[in-house]
């Protein structure tokens, strides 16, 4: 085996082969997200009628019975939406209308034209402020309930406030 075979091998070998972990260590390191794992978390509503009603709130892993709410001092980073239709078979015609309130004015829609699971991923992120618990609605042109699920993570610091520019206000 010449030089370049062995580095080639070495290398696929450091790529492939399993890394050790130090016991302990898990919450220290940062995720592809570059945040902590324990800061990583799956938010998910009960299942929501179709009907307008609005407020379906969201919980960790859907397990617990305690609201999820974004504490004061942190914000959230929304990066996935999936929409999951209780739906037992698929037919023509069948959409589906679901809206997240977010907190600051910030809301995301998602309507489309079928009754399948739909995955919206946010490259650039939607920020929940501190101090805000999100709910879900699923409109009356739905043609099925659903569940909604977020995926984010928490960062410390105070995110935007509605309407607020981060910059600051050009003199005239």
């Amino acid at each position: 085996m010449d030089f370049r075979s062995t580095a080639l091998a070495l290398l696929l070998a450091a790529l492939v082969l399993p890394q050790p972990v130090a016991a302990g260590s898990s919450g220290s390191k940062k995720t592809h997200l570059g945040v902590a794992p324990n800061r990583v978390v799956n938010l998910r509503t009960y299942t929501i009628p179709n009907d307008n009603s609005g407020g379906a709130l969201f919980y960790y892993d859907r397990e617990i019975q305690r609201p999820f709410s974004v504490p004061e001092g942190y914000s959230f980073v929304v990066t996935d939406v999936f929409i999951l239709p209780d739906v037992g078979t698929l037919a023509a015609n069948q959409q589906m209308f679901v809206y997240l309130s977010l907190g600051a004015g910030r809301d995301f829609g998602a309507h489309y034209a079928s009754a399948e699971i739909r995955h919206f991923a946010l490259a650039g992120g939607l920020v929940i402020p501190g101090g805000t618990t999100p709910t879900a609605r699923n409109i009356t042109d739905s043609t099925h309930a659903c569940d909604v699920q977020m995926l984010g993570y928490f960062v410390k610091g105070a995110a935007l406030a509605g309407g607020e520019s981060p910059f600051p206000e050009p003199e005239l």
